[in-house]
């Protein structure tokens, strides 16, 4: 006796049990918020370091901003991040168009890292000399102005000590009052 074959509606072949659903919008939307905020962290760590990504000797990457989100990056590449639905962007096409926008602003490839970070080195030497010239200068005028108060205190010791000589002399030897204004 031949065995029956069950015909299976396609519409039954592909439900997938409500749970399993929940689940994979969950872990998408979990994927998604993890990417966001790799993307606001790397932002400020561009902002931070003038616009020289930190990690991976300067190279911001599709992998990059996956390890940093702590994802797979074949995630990227799954069914459900390759498909945008409803008018929203794919997650992948969301990382490329993040890191295009950003690979405008920030300083990249490794020569050109090592460039910029050299560079800078040299204008904060150059402010830091500029600094200690200034200081060194400071220093040799609080000097003078040191030796300049110290002759002037001398100067104004020896005009107290010649007026109260004069006081003496005018008095002739008599004690009389000064009268302060009124």
């Amino acid at each position: 006796m031949p065995r029956k074959i069950s015909k299976v509606r396609p519409s039954a072949k592909n439900k997938v049990p409500e749970a399993l659903r929940r689940n994979q919008v969950s872990r998408t939307r979990s994927v998604v918020a993890k990417l966001d905020q790799a993307f606001t962290l790397i932002e400020q760590e561009l902002a931070a370091n003038e616009g020289i990504y930190p990690h991976n000797q300067g190279r911001l990457s599709q992998a990059e901003v996956c390890r940093r989100a702590g994802i797979n990056p074949m995630t990227l590449y799954g069914e459900r991040h390759q498909e945008s639905k409803r008018g929203q962007e794919s997650t992948k096409n969301k990382v490329d168009s993040w890191l295009k926008s950003i690979r405008g602003e920030a300083v990249q490839g490794k020569k050109n890292v090592r460039r910029a970070v050299t560079d800078r080195a040299d204008r904060w030497k150059a402010h830091l000399d500029a600094l200690g010239h200034q200081y060194h200068l400071a220093e040799l005028e609080k000097i003078d102005l040191i030796r300049e108060l110290g002759l002037i205190q001398s100067r104004c010791k020896d005009l107290e000590e010649e007026n109260e000589q004069l006081r003496i002399q005018l008095s002739e030897g008599r004690v009389t009052p000064i009268r302060g204004r009124r």
